[in-house]
C-alpha cells in the first residue's frame, strides 16, 4: 500500500545545460540513491508545453500546449481541457488524497487541482528590485550605481534559496500528509542570478559584448540583453560566467535543500525527481544566451531520480544508459505508486506517450522535439532522434533569410547530423547529401506521423510544408 506520507517531490530547474549541471557539481553531488538518466531529452523547449507534458506524460501536440507565454491560443487551452486535463498528474493523485503544492510563477491553467500555488516572491525580495529597476530607469548614472551595489539585476523570479526555504517550510508543515510538490527554480534563465561566492572574476577572454549586440536587430532583445542579462558584464566572457554562476548557486541550494530533507526525515522515503526543461544557447549556432534553437546544449537536459527507500533501485538502473525524455516522469511516478501497492494507475499509464523509468527500457527508442516560435518570425521547427541520427525539419511559412531575434539562420529547412560524431552541430559533414531516399523518407515519415496523429489543428498548417 502506499505510504501514508509519501512525499513526490519535482524540482525543475529552467534552461540548466546538462553539461553545466554536471560540471558545477549539481548531479556529482547526488549520492547512490539517484538515478541519472545521461541521454535526456525535452520534448519542446518552451516552458509552458514542457510543464504540461510534464504533469501529463503525452508530447505538445498531443496535450495541446505548443506554444509559451502570451502567444498561447484558445484554441491550445481547449485541446488541453479535453485532453491533457485527464491525464493531468496532480487531478490523479488529488483523488489518492495527496495534498498538490506548486511553488511556481506560471499560474494560468497550470494552478488546476493544486491545494496551494504559491509565488515564493517575498516582499523584501519585490521592494529591493523595485528599487533597482527604479535606478536602472533613472538613466546612465543609475544604472551604474545599481550594477556597483547590487550583483544581481531585477528580475521577477526569487532565487533558488528562497524558492527552497519556502518548500522545506511547506513539507514540514505536511510532513504526516501525502504531497506532491512541484517547485520551478529560476536562476539559471535569464537575467542569470548569481550568489557572490559563485562568481569568477579572472576567467580570461576579452571579446566586446557590443560585438555581440551590434548584430542583432530585434531592439528589445538588444536592450534586455545589455542592461539585464549582462548586467555589469562587458565582454560576452564575463555573461557567460554569470550563466555558470548561476548553475552553482542553484547547485549550493539544492545540496542544503536535500541535507535538510535528510534532518527532517523527510528524504528517504520520497520520490524526488530534478530536471531542466530545456538548456541554454551559449554561442552554438548564432544564438546566445535564449533557447529557442534545437542545438543539443539546447534540448538535452538534465534528469535525476530518487526512489524512494522501498523501491530496489538495483534492478532499475541498468534503464539509465538508455534514453529518456520529460514525457517520461509522470508515468514513473504512477508507476511508482502502482508499486506501492495503487494498481489503479497502472490503465491511465498506458494512456501516456510517456514511458515508466521504472520498467524495462527501449534501447533504441525514437525522440520527438520541436517549437512552435512564439516570436513571429523565429522558426517552426520539429524533429526526431533515432539512433545515432537526429533530423531537424523547418515547417515555417515564407522563412526569413535570418532569425529576427539574432540576425544569423541558425538550421537550414533541412538537416541530419550524427549526434555522436558531430557533437557541436558544425555539419562538416552533411548527412542529408550522403543518407539514400528510402532512409531519408523513413525519417519524414516518422516525424509526419508523429505530428499527425496528434491531430492538432494549430499543426495542420505547417505539415503542408512537410518536404515530400
Amino acid at each position: 500500500m502506499i505510504n501514508n506520507n509519501i512525499k513526490i517531490i519535482l524540482v525543475h530547474i529552467d534552461a540548466l545545460r546538462y553539461d553545466y549541471a554536471k560540471r558545477e557539481g549539481i548531479i556529482s553531488s547526488l549520492d547512490n540513491e539517484w538515478l541519472i538518466y545521461p541521454e535526456s531529452y525535452t520534448p519542446f523547449y518552451g516552458t509552458d508545453p514542457l510543464v504540461t507534458t510534464v504533469l501529463t506524460g503525452l508530447y505538445p501536440p498531443k496535450h495541446g500546449i505548443i506554444r509559451h507565454g502570451l502567444g498561447i491560443t484558445r484554441t491550445e487551452i481547449t485541446l488541453f481541457n479535453l485532453r491533457g486535463r485527464k491525464l493531468w498528474l496532480p487531478r490523479l493523485l488529488s483523488m489518492v488524497g495527496f495534498k498538490n503544492i506548486a511553488i511556481d510563477m506560471l499560474g494560468r491553467w497550470q494552478k488546476t487541482d493544486f491545494y496551494l500555488y504559491i509565488n515564493p516572491s517575498s516582499f523584501y525580495f519585490r521592494l529591493v528590485n523595485i528599487f533597482k529597476y527604479s535606478l536602472l530607469r533613472s538613466g546612465k548614472i543609475g544604472r551604474k550605481i545599481a550594477q556597483s551595489i547590487f550583483i544581481n539585476p531585477p528580475s521577477f523570479y526569487p532565487p533558488a534559496k528562497i524558492v527552497l526555504l519556502e518548500a522545506l517550510k511547506l513539507l514540514k508543515r505536511f510532513r504526516n500528509e501525502r504531497v506532491l510538490m512541484y517547485i520551478h527554480l529560476w536562476d539559471t534563465h535569464t537575467p542569470y542570478l548569481v550568489d557572490s561566492h559563485c562568481l569568477r572574476h579572472d576567467i580570461g577572454g576579452a571579446t566586446p559584448l557590443n560585438n555581440l549586440l551590434n548584430k542583432i536587430p530585434d531592439l528589445k532583445w538588444r536592450e534586455y540583453l545589455e542592461n539585464y542579462v549582462a548586467w555589469n558584464a562587458s565582454t560576452i566572457e564575463e555573461v557567460v560566467e554569470r550563466y555558470r554562476a548561476s548553475v552553482c548557486s542553484v547547485s549550493r541550494a539544492l545540496f542544503e535543500f536535500f541535507a535538510k530533507l535528510k534532518e527532517l526525515e523527510i528524504y528517504d522515503d520520497s520520490l524526488i525527481v530534478v530536471f531542466s526543461d530545456h538548456g541554454e544557447a551559449l554561442g552554438e549556432r548564432g544564438s546566445w544566451f535564449d533557447h529557442h534553437i534545437p542545438h543539443q546544449s539546447v534540448i538535452r537536459v538534465m534528469l535525476a531520480i530518487k526512489p524512494p527507500a522501498q523501491i530496489e533501485i538495483g534492478k532499475i538502473r541498468k534503464n539509465v544508459k538508455y534514453r529518456a525524455s520529460l514525457i517520461d516522469i509522470a508515468p514513473t511516478v504512477l508507476d511508482l505508486l502502482s508499486k506501492l501497492g495503487n494498481k489503479k494507475f497502472e490503465k491511465i499509464i498506458k494512456k501516456m506517450e510517456g514511458t515508466s523509468l521504472f520498467s524495462p527500457s527501449e534501447k533504441d527508442r525514437v525522440l520527438y522535439f520541436g517549437m512552435v516560435a512564439d516570436k513571429p518570425g523565429i522558426d517552426v521547427i520539429f524533429g526526431l532522434i533515432i539512433g545515432k541520427l537526429k533530423y531537424v525539419v523547418s515547417l515555417y511559412p515564407k522563412r526569413p533569410s535570418a532569425c529576427p531575434r539574432c540576425g544569423v539562420q541558425h538550421y537550414k529547412s533541412e538537416e541530419l547530423l550524427n549526434i555522436y560524431e558531430d557533437t557541436n552541430e558544425e555539419m562538416k559533414k552533411d548527412l542529408m547529401t550522403k543518407i539514400t531516399n528510402d532512409d531519408l523518407k523513413l525519417l519524414r515519415n516518422l516525424l509526419r506521423k508523429h505530428l499527425e496523429k496528434s491531430r492538432h489543428p494549430e499543426i495542420y498548417p505547417y505539415l503542408r510544408l512537410f518536404p515530400k
